[in-house]
């Protein structure tokens, strides 16, 4: 994940200019141990979402700074293995310094939901209205290897976790937009 981490310029003019950082890197995350690699080093996150502020979703409560992730393979981290298609959580264990924190499974997407290798995960942190369709805080915007051009819903009926109750639906049928490929 990189940041803008310097600016000389108004950030709503047509161009800016500034300087690109890493705000974070799994392969270079340490576990609460402050000692333990949390990775393999060579991780490829395919999806990510930054919690904006605390909010309870399926029994589990998120806080605000957490990353909403899921990798390219199978990761094993502190001995729990996150499969492509689960969404797993880095919570760090100071505000807004991800170089050490914990994790712990969000969605079991491999078990659970069916879904494919996890390519896009938003969790919608309020109410909003999508194309006529009220989304509910929440719920999830997922896209996956299975599902095409389409935008899913998903919504937790239950637990989250290593146990995870929900149904998911289309929200956005990428054919009905002309979406030329798969997302």
């Amino acid at each position: 994940i990189t940041q803008l981490v310097s600016s000389n310029t108004d950030p709503l003019a047509s161009t800016t200019s500034g300087t690109l950082a890493y705000g974070f890197n799994l392969d270079t995350v340490l576990l609460s141990d402050g000692v333990t690699p949390a990775s393999d080093g060579n991780t490829t996150v395919n999806a990510i979402h930054h919690v904006g502020g605390d909010i309870s979703v399926g029994g589990i409560d998120l806080q605000a700074g957490d990353l909403i992730l899921s990798a390219d393979n199978a990761e094993d981290i502190g001995g729990v293995t996150y499969e492509k298609e689960d969404v797993f959580v880095f919570r760090p264990d100071t505000a807004g310094d991800h170089s050490q924190g914990s994790f712990f499974r969000l969605i079991d997407g491999k078990n659970d939901t069916g879904w494919g290798s996890v390519s896009g995960i938003t969790l919608v942190e309020q109410t909003t209205v999508v194309g006529g369709v009220t989304l509910n805080a929440g719920e999830f915007l997922v896209a996956h290897d299975g599902s095409g051009k389409n935008i899913l819903r998903f919504t937790p009926t239950g637990t989250l976790g290593d146990t995870t109750v929900g149904t998911t639906s289309i929200l956005i049928a990428g054919t009905d937009i002309d979406i030329g490929q798969n997302i």
